[in-house]
């Protein structure tokens, strides 16, 4: 209940988004030529793998640790299977939703040249273009 209190405060387009159509992805192996990339990075991760390779779509949303919940950005299949670019290992647990990969970019990059959460939690950094 807590961490719902707190979600509401710090990324309510995103815990709105996951209510209304959010989903739970199964994690798969990354498959080959998809590989790991920057550690706490994984908005820009994600963004960067879609754009890279076609089949692919952008995620964000939720994803459990060990540690416990975080706000994530992974990538999902064709057959809606979450693959992890970031993390080693990957989270146990992926619920979220999906962007094709023009809706993301539309939604990630900012005005300055930014990047961060499609959502909520604007993050410091630059897209690699």
């Amino acid at each position: 209940m807590q961490l719902l209190l707190r979600l509401r405060v710090m990324a309510p387009t995103l815990l709105a988004a996951v209510i209304t159509r959010g989903e739970e992805f199964e994690l798969v192996r990354r498959p080959t030529g998809l590989r790991k990339r920057a550690p706490k990075a994984c908005f820009a991760n994600a963004m960067n793998a879609v754009m890279a390779r076609e089949g692919l779509l952008y995620a964000e949303g939720f994803a459990l640790t060990y540690l416990g919940w975080f706000h994530h950005a992974w990538v999902v299949d064709g057959d809606d299977h979450a693959i992890e670019v970031t993390w080693e290992p990957p989270g146990l647990r992926y619920v979220g939703v999906t962007l094709t990969p023009k809706e993301a970019a539309q939604r990630i990059t900012h005005p300055d040249g930014g990047w961060g959460s499609c959502f909520d939690l604007p993050v410091k950094g630059r897209l690699r273009r």
